[in-house]
């Protein structure tokens, strides 16, 4: 998620022309998605540092070691958001805007699970 937490917004003006171009939610969940993003940002591990963990201790790393195609993942992290009733990071990233960016940085070209046929607007 490196690539990913290096595009976020870093100031409030630009956190709320996002809000203002791209959340089209009730005053809850924008309040929600401000306060998990200035609050919690630096709690949020770099997908190197989960990715590395998880090959130390022996767990799996990648998709395939769970029986996952990177493609069928990919399109996949589409659908995340509408799948539970909770309030995630995934789901600020979606409600924000950023799920292309997000997928680009972990399946587009030169990234760590790269998908030949990748496209930015899955699903």
């Amino acid at each position: 998620m490196t690539a990913c937490r290096s595009s976020l917004p870093t100031d409030i003006l630009e956190f709320q022309e996002r809000i203002t171009l791209t959340v089209k939610a009730d005053a809850t969940v924008v309040v929600s998605a401000f306060y998990f993003l200035f609050a919690y940002r630096e709690q949020i591990l770099p997908f190197s540092t989960v990715y590395s963990n998880l090959k130390a201790v022996g767990a799996p790393y990648e998709p395939e070691m769970i029986y996952v195609s990177r493609a069928h993942l990919m399109q996949t992290l589409s659908v995340i958001p509408y799948m539970r009733n909770r309030f995630a990071s995934i789901d600020v990233l979606h409600r924000l805007g950023y799920m292309d960016e997000f997928r680009e940085s972990l399946f587009g070209e030169g990234a760590r699970w790269e998908v030949k046929t990748f496209s930015s607007r899955v699903l």
